[in-house]
């Protein structure tokens, strides 16, 4: 289970968080270091289904525990998370502690008196208290079904990348009526996004399609090479990569006789705002870019930024938030300098900040990807001084991944430099998915409603209109 967003770029920020969290509180003793037996037999009043609900800030989450002699598995409805079995149970002194190593986290439980389960979650630096009732007894929050999906609309299609070899597989949103019809490209950010940009029921890329068809405008959204549908490899692939990638949705859409290819316009979510200008750069000029919560400082400064920003909205103190600033820097700087990735190198320095075995392991192919190092050297402003086309830059001031102003203000910078007309915006009290957020951070995307912001997407289509008008 995620209580923040599933994604490369943050996985490192996250786990480096919460080792400089903790070393600067007093945890409770772990129970993988309690003297007693760990082998003994769970006691049948623990045994059974189990519901309780999470409360994270402004976020909850149904949760369903299968507690039998053979293991521990949990559902989250909420996420499609189902039967998720945990990675180890230990049981002394009456507790009894479920690891679960695919969501980095821990569940503690105590039999209540009373009946029911007294529990700590425990992951990215949170111990959050939580009980848990008998499946069906209505003491606790009931686990619901997991939510329906509507059905995608739109055409399936496939496309070649500007890379050679590559094939990407899409959905093809067109508006009713009769075209043709001006085209929104639609550009994902960090990590293996399908043509969604799903995460769990939050989908800002079918909000996104859906509101612009509604305003007469076309989208093509693509699953990342080597996710989904599409072909090629994701691993190892760049920024520069993705912008191919882009290059070729462009290509595709603006042959498409029932599109207008004079109006296809470049829109990318997150690191998919410096995908957009740099596919923009090769393709000499598009009808527009649309950044949204896109970058515009380099990649070394975002990942600084994001890990003293979600620090501090933990609650950390400042010691602990200059402690995972060094260990980021160090890290940074050691993997930038190097030819050759050091990995001995990279190993000491996470065993060092206190980062697990296992964490520390986890970590490590994306600190070896291409990409990271990449993404470290980027500079967004320097390609958006070079764009030929109109920019609209948007970004929710809530924001705790990529910050609003800073970022904004970069792009506009550049855009300036270059010539051509820009617009920045900060939506107010919108979040890096463009929910309306209560504190920003992620871990409560999963529990604010999902809908990407229907003024954001109105935002984007009047601007989109009026540079027809020009």
């Amino acid at each position: 289970m995620n209580i923040d967003r599933k994604s490369t770029l943050r996985g490192l920020v996250m786990a480096l968080c919460a080792v400089a969290l903790a070393a600067c509180q007093s945890a409770p003793e772990r129970a993988d270091e309690a003297t007693a037996e760990s082998g003994a037999s769970v006691p049948a009043a623990m045994l059974g289904d189990w519901d309780g609900e999470l409360v994270a800030g402004a976020q909850k989450l149904a949760l369903r525990l299968y507690i039998a002699a053979g293991g521990v598995s949990l559902d989250v409805p909420a996420q499609r998370v189902a039967g998720a079995k945990a990675s180890s149970v230990i049981f002394a002194d009456g507790l009894l502690v479920a690891e679960f190593d695919a969501f980095r986290a821990s569940v503690e439980l105590r039999a209540a008196e009373g009946g029911g389960l007294e529990a700590i979650w425990a992951q990215s630096g949170a111990r959050l208290p939580l009980t848990f009732a008998r499946a069906g007894d209505g003491s606790a929050a009931a686990v619901p079904a997991a939510p329906a999906v509507p059905a995608r609309r739109g055409e399936s299609v496939r496309f070649k990348s500007g890379q050679a070899g590559v094939e990407l597989a899409g959905t093809l949103r067109l508006p009713d009526g009769k075209g043709p019809f001006p085209c929104l490209i639609l550009v994902s950010g960090s990590g293996a996004q399908d043509r969604d940009e799903a995460i769990g029921t939050i989908m800002p890329f079918r909000d996104i399609a859906e509101g612009m068809a509604a305003r007469g405008w076309a989208t093509l959204r693509y699953d990342d090479r080597g996710v989904g549908e599409s072909g090629g490899t994701f691993p190892g692939s760049t920024s520069e990569d993705f912008a191919l990638d882009a290059v070729g949705a462009y290509r595709f859409a603006s042959a498409d006789g029932r599109i207008d290819a004079r109006r296809v316009a470049l829109a990318g979510h997150s690191e998919g705002g410096l995908v957009i200008a740099i596919a923009e750069n090769l393709l000499g000029g598009v009808y527009g870019l649309v950044s949204i919560a896109g970058p515009g400082v380099g990649g070394y400064e975002i990942l600084l930024d994001q890990s003293r920003d979600i620090l501090a909205g933990m609650g950390a103190p400042a010691e602990a938030i200059e402690s995972s600033q060094a260990i980021n820097r160090a890290l940074y700087d050691m993997i930038l300098e190097s030819d050759e990735f050091p990995l001995e190198a990279v190993k000491a320095e996470l065993s060092k900040a206190g980062l697990p075995p296992d964490q520390l392991e986890a970590q490590l192919p994306m600190l070896r990807d291409p990409w990271f190092k990449a993404f470290l050297r980027s500079n967004p402003a320097g390609y958006y001084s070079k764009v030929r086309s109109p920019v609209l830059a948007i970004n929710g001031s809530k924001d705790s991944q990529v910050r609003a102003g800073k970022n904004l203000a970069a792009i506009e910078a550049a855009v300036k430099r270059a010539g051509v007309p820009v617009k920045a915006v900060a939506m107010d009290g919108l979040n890096h998915l463009f929910q309306q957020a209560n504190t920003g951070m992620p871990d409560e995307y999963m529990g604010l409603p999902p809908a990407f912001s229907p003024e954001a997407i109105a935002l984007m289509a009047d601007w989109l209109d009026r540079l027809g008008s020009r």
